[in-house]
């Protein structure tokens, strides 16, 4: 009987530590197909979770890191908006901070297509998230040096990932 409980036990063992190992071979195959690979496997692959999880499971984890993200950077276009003194500054932060919320906007509600299996959605939903951060970027790149920079390309390429990820779902 003891036997028994041991080799179930292994058995157990055996059939986790593949499954993890397959899981982190689709996010090696998933961050591969990325533009930014080494910046895919550091930000999604340190996400907990993201060893184990199939590709619907990645794009969750990539869109709400995507989410966290976007609302990280309004909170920073609000706070910069409020302390500058230079107009056209102020005034380029002023449209980036309806980006943002139209960036937020679309994530959240990619969220809610993901949970349906409304996969074309996503990407499309996804998509309109980055080309609202570009025009943040575009509207800066207009003006005076902005703090922005890193951080919308960080934006950039989150919606990218799942986009890659969306792209084989479909």
């Amino acid at each position: 009987m003891v036997l028994v409980d041991v080799i179930n036990i292994i058995i157990f063992i055996i059939i986790h530590a593949l499954r993890i190992d397959a899981a982190s071979n689709l996010l090696n195959e998933v961050c591969s197909k990325t533009p930014t690979p080494n910046f895919c496997l550091s930000t999604i692959g340190a996400e907990p979770g993201a060893a184990t999880a199939d590709l619907k499971g990645l794009d969750d984890i990539a869109l709400h890191l995507s989410l966290r993200t976007a609302a990280q950077n309004n909170a920073l276009v609000q706070t910069l908006r409020q302390n500058t003194t230079e107009p056209v500054l102020s005034g380029n932060l002023a449209h980036c901070s309806v980006n943002y919320g139209g960036a937020i906007y679309a994530l959240q509600q990619s969220i809610v297509n993901l949970e349906k299996g409304n996969f074309k959605a996503v990407g499309e939903l996804a998509g309109i998230c980055a080309e609202n951060v570009k025009d943040c970027e575009r509207v800066l790149n207009g003006g005076p040096s902005h703090p922005l920079k890193n951080e919308n390309q960080k934006l950039i390429q989150l919606a990218g990932i799942c986009d890659v990820i969306i792209g084989m779902l479909v």
